[in-house]
């Protein structure tokens, strides 16, 4: 949980006045409560939202990451 506050705060810190687009901040949103359905194991949601931040921004890699634990934790391989 600290790791992903620091990742998102890291991400932010980088928007913060300067040229980051909706689409990023959209991204972290969605990412943030993608994470929040997986750790609740309610992992149809938790797809969704992770789906729509890497979809919103192909280079948030942590979202990426994310969804990959999400099929992990169901065995999706």
């Amino acid at each position: 949980m600290r790791n992903l506050i620091i990742v998102v705060l890291g991400i932010l810190a980088g928007c913060a006045g300067m040229t980051c687009d909706s689409n990023k901040k959209e991204s972290i949103v969605r990412m943030n409560r993608g994470v929040d359905f997986a750790k609740a194991k309610a992992f149809s949601q938790a797809e969704k939202e992770l789906e729509a931040a890497t979809t919103l921004n192909p280079g948030n890699h942590q979202a990426a990451f994310s969804l990959g634990q999400v099929y992990a934790d169901q065995k999706k391989w």
